[in-house]
């Protein structure tokens, strides 16, 4: 005889191993979000879909990150972990007030200024933290291939904004 089929209660128990360590994943980036960030008082959700970064000159006491799947593969542990990142650096090196006082009213120079900023930001935190750094150079590389950036072949397809933001990247 070949070998048997699982029991009927063996789906349950991979399934109910898969939730504790999706939620021990969810307690442990949120408790890396609170102390990269420097406050226990922001709420952290997890919310299926793309959860793009608010906008800068948004002062929220939520962060909205990616939702875990049940499979946990690495490539999305490190996405959901660099946009942790990146809102906790926000939290701890952005001014909204100030963002909002000094935004261009031309809507590209708006994009740039905020796309230089989420830079500067991300810059600064990942200086002197390696694995912040890698977190967020990961989900930059996931966000580059999603938009396409590799197939472009002109300059004339790439937004300033895109353009400035991966120049100030590299050379902060």
């Amino acid at each position: 005889t070949g070998p048997q089929p699982p029991s009927p209660g063996h789906n349950q128990t991979s399934a109910s191993h898969q939730d504790k360590q999706v939620e021990a994943f969810r307690q442990a980036t949120t408790a890396a979000f609170r102390a990269l960030g420097g406050t226990k008082e922001t709420e952290v959700s997890f919310l299926t879909g793309n959860a793009p970064l608010a906008p800068l000159s948004h002062e929220g006491a939520t962060a909205r990150l990616p939702s875990p799947s049940r499979r946990l593969k690495e490539e999305e542990i490190l996405r959901i972990r660099g946009a942790a990142d990146a809102q906790a650096l926000r939290l701890k090196h952005h001014n909204a007030r100030l963002h909002r006082a000094r935004l261009p009213e031309d809507s590209t120079a708006r994009e740039v200024y905020d796309a230089l900023e989420q830079a500067r930001i991300e810059s600064v935190g990942a200086r002197h933290l390696k694995g912040v750094a890698a977190n967020l150079r990961h989900r930059l590389e996931a966000e580059c291939e999603e938009s396409g950036l590799g197939k472009i072949t002109s300059p004339a397809q790439l937004s300033p904004a895109v353009a400035l933001s991966l120049l100030a990247r590299e050379v902060m």
